[in-house]
């Protein structure tokens, strides 16, 4: 019964820190002796529930435990923390900002700011959106393997919203292919009429995707010029995001003419 205590204890507190913990620290703050501390986290890094970030001594929470706690977290809760980013990007680019999370098998926009203009955006916070149709959804899938993809999109009516709107796995599978490649997924006209917007994912960490950043805005003022700047402003956005939540991978990106 104390090594599953123990357990949960190393859990918890990983769950609680975003920047992770050292084994010194998880020993100090739940009095167990190192040598017992460092066992423990093997077990638990074994059955992926906790890891550890690639050179680095900081341990996380890990897909073990996110799966588990994911269905029964708060929803908002990173867009709560986030908004002050969020409201400055919205600001300096001059068009609605979405934040997204993956909520159980839902893309959830639990985040928006910024301003409504002539063309507004279908998504509302707590609004779930398609995968196949919103970049802000599709890219929360860019860390995923293929199986588990397909096994998410099963079922999917692939709803028609514009003629551009992807029709089946394959288009997704090409849209995230693309998104992997340049480091943000973008989309026009395929689920808000006239609309083009670009995500980014945002990852904590461990490296897994929590939720994505997206610019969105009507065509007649997204130009080529302010498509580009959107692009470079989403992407440190999502990367300044990251690096608050442990992530230590790099913001950059190969330039895409999309």
């Amino acid at each position: 019964m104390q090594l599953v205590k123990r357990a949960l204890g190393v859990v918890t507190a990983l769950s609680q820190e975003s920047a992770g913990l050292s084994l010194q620290q998880l020993a100090d703050r739940l009095e167990i002796p190192e040598a017992s501390m460092y066992r423990l986290l093997a077990v638990l890094k074994e059955e992926h529930f906790v890891t550890r970030a690639e050179g680095s001594r900081r341990y996380f929470a890990g897909p073990a435990a996110w799966e588990v706690g994911n269905s029964t977290r708060r929803s908002g809760h990173l867009a709560e923390r986030s908004s002050g980013v969020l409201a400055e990007l919205a600001d300096t680019v001059g068009e609605p900002v979405l934040f997204t999370e993956l909520v159980g098998r839902n893309a959830v926009c639990t985040g928006r700011f910024g301003p409504e203009h002539e063309a507004p955006l279908s998504a509302r916070v707590g609004r779930t959106l398609p995968f196949h149709a919103a970049t802000a959804a599709r890219t929360l899938l860019v860390g995923m393997e293929e199986h588990r993809i397909r096994r998410l999109l099963c079922g999917s009516d692939f709803a028609r919203y514009r003629p551009r709107t992807p029709r089946g796995v394959h288009d997704v599978l090409h849209h995230l292919f693309l998104a992997r490649r340049n480091g943000y997924g973008v989309s026009y006209d395929e689920y808000d009429q006239g609309i083009w917007a670009v995500s980014a994912p945002v990852r904590g960490g461990t490296g897994h995707v929590l939720a994505t950043v997206t610019a969105a805005g009507s065509e007649h003022r997204m130009n080529q010029a302010a498509r580009r700047r959107a692009r470079q402003l989403v992407l440190e956005a999502a990367h300044t995001l990251g690096s608050e939540l442990g992530h230590r991978g790099t913001g950059g990106h190969r330039p895409c003419a999309s």
